[in-house]
């Protein structure tokens, strides 16, 4: 059985990549998937989708992109009708500001974006796939390596899809793929046939230069990638050079005016379970610029519904553009590796010690299939029902970091009643709470098996103790024969099945017999 975290739904996997039942894991599958297990079925794959290179992988294809479609919101409503935050999870990394989210205006400092991914997931990274300014333009980046325009013609002719060439691998393409790079012109970085966006039009392979410009850096910015912001005191730099015909701005110098104020981190994600985005929990951050049609890849290891991206400064940041955001994850309920559920073996039984009229100590071993690495999730019930009456759970135990042996103490008894005792082991995840074998019941008597009870007297200027010691008592009292008038000390002394007395204190009792 594969290790998914069953919590008693109807069944584990969804049998087709149409299906939308009430399972907990969609199938991921090209050809359905194993109800059970979520294995692929007749030779089938995970599936290559949203956006297209990022395909799922084990277990049962369920570790992938999971904020694609998801709902998304941000900080600024200047843009939300033109470039709103869902373009970031449409599922296409199309660079254009067209296909962008924009979170900031221009003055903003501290926007955000971010995404409900509907319920908790475990997450170990996120790609950003940052805008072009171009809307079909190429930079000055290693010959336009980073170029994904629509242009798809060369001269008269239509460029061929680059599926067909099999010689180039998916890590050539700025889209991820062959296949994502479709039919557009490109300049795949790890060929290096030319200096700016091409594409073969026959299938001999044969190839032009496509008709894309080169970008303009926007005023204020110079570069390759225009991602370098001008430190000028008034107007604009030279977008080649940097030189600043007014001088350099206060606190930067050097022929370029960028000599300076150290920059701050670019943007920082964070993750949470509360849609405040200030509640949340930093994961990871940016230093420095990000380039235009740039994509940023960091790890972020962390469990909540909410991914937020806050973006750090002002709006001239070029990450205020998100293409796509892409989160690596899978659902939290998802056991990865394997999360058993924990048993006692049959053999196990609970060691019942330091007893007394109203309390009880209760020890057991460790529950076996608990994983040191997930101590947290496991727990412990122990249950009590008093002969008569319906079982109750009195206390709950956790399972602490490498403990072998763990111990409750039970209060509450009631003198000479009989009590059934169960141990539960279990695993809670998501509020989802599954119990794993028990350990058998164990009747015990607050009196019968497991403890000698007798009472004690002495005259109280005597220091010799007299006792009376039933053979099974029976009712709450007893009766003591032969006393004479005079004022007596009485007490209780409970001994349990490993000789450990335990004294109540004692009570002064004045008896005169009747004329």
């Amino acid at each position: 059985m594969f290790p998914f975290f069953d919590v008693g739904h109807p069944c584990r996997f969804d049998s087709s990549s149409t299906s939308r039942g009430s399972c907990i894991f969609p199938c991921r599958c090209t050809k359905g998937c194993d109800q059970d297990t979520g294995q692929c079925l007749d030779g089938g794959q995970c599936k290559d989708d949203h956006p297209s290179g990022y395909k799922w992988s084990e277990p049962a294809c369920q570790i992938g992109n999971v904020a694609f479609h998801k709902t998304a919101s941000q900080s600024t409503a200047k843009w939300n009708e033109r470039y709103p935050a869902s373009k970031a999870v449409d599922g296409s990394i199309d660079r254009s500001y067209q296909h962008c989210a924009v979170p900031n205006g221009v003055g903003d400092t501290n926007a955000w974006w971010k995404v409900d991914l509907g319920e908790n997931y475990k997450m170990s990274r996120v790609i950003i796939y940052n805008g072009n300014k171009g809307s079909d333009c190429y930079y000055d980046d290693e010959k336009g390596n980073h170029y994904m325009g629509r242009t798809s013609r060369v001269g008269s002719r239509t460029c061929r899809a680059w599926s067909s060439d099999w010689s180039r691998p998916d890590s050539s393409f700025p889209d991820g793929s062959k296949s994502a790079a479709g039919h557009y012109c490109r300049n795949p970085h790890e060929a290096g046939e030319g200096d700016r966006p091409w594409c073969y039009y026959n299938s001999n392979h044969n190839w032009l230069y496509c008709r894309v410009n080169r970008c303009q850096c926007d005023d204020g910015h110079l570069g390759v990638f225009c991602d370098t912001t001008c430190h000028c005191s008034s107007g604009s730099c030279d977008k080649t050079t940097g030189h600043c015909p007014s001088g350099c701005a206060a606190g930067w110098s050097g022929d370029n005016c960028q000599t300076g104020a150290q920059q701050s981190s670019a943007f920082t994600l964070s993750v949470g379970n509360s849609y405040d985005v200030n509640d949340h929990t930093q994961c990871a951050s940016h230093n420095g610029a990000v380039a235009a049609g740039a994509t940023v890849n960091e790890s972020c290891t962390a469990t909540g519904r909410y991914l937020s991206i806050r973006i750090n400064g002002e709006a001239d940041n070029h990450l205020a553009t998100l293409c796509e955001v892409v989160v690596i994850g899978h659902k939290y309920i998802c056991t990865y590796p394997l999360f058993p559920k924990p048993k006692f073996r049959s053999s196990v039984t609970p060691a019942i010690n330091d007893v007394t009229s109203s309390n009880a100590t209760v020890s057991w071993p460790r529950a076996a299939d608990i994983p040191t690495d997930l101590e947290d999730y496991y727990h412990y019930m122990l249950w009590l029902q008093a002969d008569g009456e319906r079982e109750k759970n009195v206390t709950r135990v956790e399972q602490g970091a490498g403990e072998q042996r763990m111990e409750a103490r039970i209060t509450g008894l009631t003198f000479n009643v009989k009590y059934s005792l169960r141990l539960e082991p279990y695993r809670e995840l998501n509020g989802e709470r599954e119990g794993g074998a028990s350990t058998g019941t164990i009747t015990e008597s607050g009196c019968d098996d497991m403890t000698t009870v007798r009472v004690e007297y002495k005259v109280d200027t005597s220091d010799s103790w007299n006792s009376v010691q039933p053979n099974k008592v029976t009712t709450t009292y007893v009766a003591i024969d032969g006393l004479s008038n005079g004022r007596y000390e009485v007490r209780l002394v409970v001994i349990n099945n490993e000789n450990l007395n335990s004294t109540s204190a004692s009570k002064y009792v004045d008896f005169r017999m009747s004329e």
